[in-house]
Parts: structure tokens; sequence; C-alpha cells
């Protein structure tokens, strides 16, 4: 395993050397657990660091609060806190156990030990501790061979139901398969065909199932993740006109330096207005992707005009001006078309950061009456700039003083 000092930044490891210090004093049992653990083991540099005490959490929290001057969020309800310096975080959780009462249910947590703890977690390679403070003080614990799952490089539920419990593990499946190129085990891919078919998805609110495709859609290998989603039938339940979501593709590998809301719109790509919106309801989306998906189903069907011989720049500006940059940059990709990528790149690059030069009291001292007349010469300038027929400052003033003597010198 590779150390877990040579793995975290110096503010991490202060922060993570006054829990150990804090638990020895305390008399709790103190663990890493899940994720790290599991990172560590594949000699990979841990995100976060996830601690479980068997004690409780919050007081252990302002104990490192109090030695490293930290900032500590504590949650005494749910028996968990985080304390941060900087960048820096450290999550810490009362080890507990979980009863989810119905399919899609927030769990009932209790007080339990830290094999307790483990079991109730989502994969058999997150189901991991490596003890920091107590009696098992490096010790690893794996009740459920997390470790060999690792080693055979499966994904693996820790019990039949996982995915009914929480329908959202299939969102975490796929990523975790995707991100540590590992491969779903057979009977856990088996139960999560069963899930969907069972459309388990159906309890998981709109919020929920949003920020799980928000998690997606920000893995480093967000195109493949996303590809691996539709082929296993996780977008189609989602949502049925995103079915394999087989287009996205087109992208290049790895999220190919999209965003994600980039990502959000090339979902919506072969949507018609109507699915667009529906899409932005299933999903409660806010106003970001809600604008990236219906803009990206409004401009679908203007292909045909991105791909004119003669488009000027100012046609090519009205047509997009005002949409969602990433539906535009989705769009971009998207396209078969060597025309239309050319114009949208154009478009992106340039034309939507051309403005003119002179601005609204310098129409006023040209003559220029105030009120609407002041934005209607400025939309005409723009005009002249998108075309490149007025570059300085001289060529636009000039422009609107030969303007004013065309209309009997007021506009």
């Amino acid at each position: 395993m590779r150390s877990l000092r040579g793995a975290t930044s110096t503010g991490a490891a202060g922060l993570l050397a006054a829990a150990i210090e804090g638990a020895g004093r305390l008399d709790m049992p103190l663990y890493l657990v899940g994720g790290p653990v599991r990172d560590l083991l594949l000699g990979r540099q841990p995100s976060d660091l996830d601690l479980v005490v068997e004690g409780d959490a919050p007081r252990l929290a302002s104990y490192v609060a109090g030695k490293t001057d930290a900032k500590v969020v504590l949650h005494r309800r749910f028996g968990t806190a985080s304390v941060r310096v900087g960048k820096e975080r450290l999550d810490l959780a009362t080890a507990r156990r979980e009863v989810y009462e119905r399919p899609g249910a927030l769990p009932k947590v209790t007080g339990g030990s830290i094999e307790e703890d483990l079991l109730r977690r989502d994969f058999t390679i997150n189901a991991v501790a490596l003890g920091l403070a107590g009696p098992r003080s490096g010790e690893l614990l794996d009740p459920s061979l997390g470790v060999s799952d690792l080693d055979k490089g499966l994904v693996r539920t820790l019990h039949a139901k996982s995915f009914e419990d929480d329908a959202t593990r299939v969102f975490r499946a796929v990523r975790y398969e995707q991100r540590l190129s590992l491969s779903l085990e057979g009977e856990t891919l088996g139960r999560l065909a069963k899930a969907l078919e069972m459309d388990m998805l159906a309890t998981v609110s709109a919020d929920r199932l949003r920020r799980e495709l928000a998690l997606v859609l920000s893995e480093e290998r967000a195109v493949e993740t996303t590809l691996r989603a539709g082929a296993l039938g996780v977008l189609s339940r989602l949502y049925p006109p995103l079915k394999d979501a087989s287009w996205m593709g087109r992208f290049p590998e790895g999220s190919g330096g999209a965003q994600p809301l980039t990502l959000v719109a090339g979902l919506a790509y072969p949507m018609s207005h109507g699915e667009a919106e529906g899409f932005v309801r299933r999903l409660n989306m806010p106003s970001s992707w809600g604008a990236a998906a219906r803009d990206m189903a409004r401009l679908t069907g203007k292909a045909a005009a991105l791909e004119a011989p003669e488009l000027p720049a100012t046609a090519l500006y009205r047509m997009l001006e005002g949409r969602s940059a990433a539906s535009v940059e989705a769009l971009r990709r998207l396209t078969p078309s060597r025309a239309a990528q050319e114009r949208l790149a154009e478009y992106l690059e340039r034309l939507r950061f051309v403005k003119p030069i002179l601005r609204g009291e310098d129409l006023a001292s040209l003559g220029v009456g105030r009120g609407p007349r002041v934005g209607e010469v400025l939309r005409l300038l723009l005009e002249e700039r998108l075309e490149g027929r007025a570059l300085t400052r001289e060529e636009e003033r000039n422009f609107v003083l030969n303007h004013l003597k065309s209309h009997g010198g007021e506009i």
C-alpha cells in the first residue's frame, strides 16, 4: 500500500496528525475508510481523507480545530463534522449502521461499530478501513474481501438489494469502473440490470439524480463513463430520449477538455424542443443546465443554415447570439459538418467577443439622440465591425457621421 504520509499534502497531513493525536487522547478508535484506502491500495493519490471514529466525531473535530486553527463545521444530529485549513479538508463521521425503510429513501442511521459501518457501504472496494488510532492501529480491515476484488479488477456490491436500497449506486458503479479501470462483477452487473428493469431510478428525487449525473460528467473520463452508462441502459432509464447516448462518442477521448455544462448540452443533441424541456424538468435543472439543454435543441435545427456557402458574419452572429456558449461548443464538437464546425468555432473564438469601440456618450457627442436611437446605432456599429468594415475608432466615428448625414443630421 502506498504510504499515507507520502500521499497527503502538508496541510492535510497536519490535520490528520491532529486527528490521530486527538483520538488517542480521547480514547476513540480512529480509521481511514473507503475511497482513500482504496486509492492507496491502488497506488493512487487520495482526493479526500474520510475518517470514521468509534466515538463522538464532532468532539474529535473540535479537538482538531483547536490544535490547528482550522475551521470546523459540526453536524451533531448526524454525528459528522469537517475541518478545513485553506483547500485541505478532513471529514469525520461516527461509526454507524443504516437501515433502508423503503427503496430510494434516505437510510435510518444509528451508532455502530467500524465493521457495521463498512458493511453499510456501496461496494466491496469501498468497504475497507485502515486503523489509525486505538487497539487496531495499523490494521487493514476488509470484512467484504474488497482487497481481493481490487486485485481481480472487480466492482462488486455487498448484497443483493444494494441497487434497490439506493439506485444512485448504478451511477457510482459506472464511475468507479471507468475511473479505476475495473469491471462490474457478473452478479453485480445482473443486479444493476434488474434494478433498472424495476425502474428503481424512479424512487430517487430529481435533485439527487442530477447530482449523480453531474458527478459522471465531472469525471476525468467523462465521455467514456457517459457511454458506458448509456450502453448499460442507465441513461435511457433516467430519461428515455437519452437512449444509449452513442452520439457522445464524437467528443474526443476523455472529456476532451469539455466542461460538464458542455456535456449536458451534448446529451440534448438529438432532442426535440419538447424532449429538451422534459429533460430539464426530469432533473429539475438549474438555469445554466436548462439553458444549455434548451439551446442545443434550438441550434440543431440550424445545421443547414450553418452550412450555407455564403453566410455573412452578421447573420452567423444573430443566429447564435444569446445562446449558451456550452450549447454552441457542444454542437461544434458533435456536428459532422466541417463547414458548420468552422462557423461555430469562428463565433466562439472571435465573433461573440466583438463590441463597438464607441459608447453611448460618444454617440451623444456626435449628435445621436438619446434613448432607443443610441441602441440602434450601436447595433449598426456592431454589424460594421462584424463584417470588418469599421475596425478602428476613427472608422466607427466616420460611419456614425455618415449615417447622421444620410438621415438629415439626426437619428
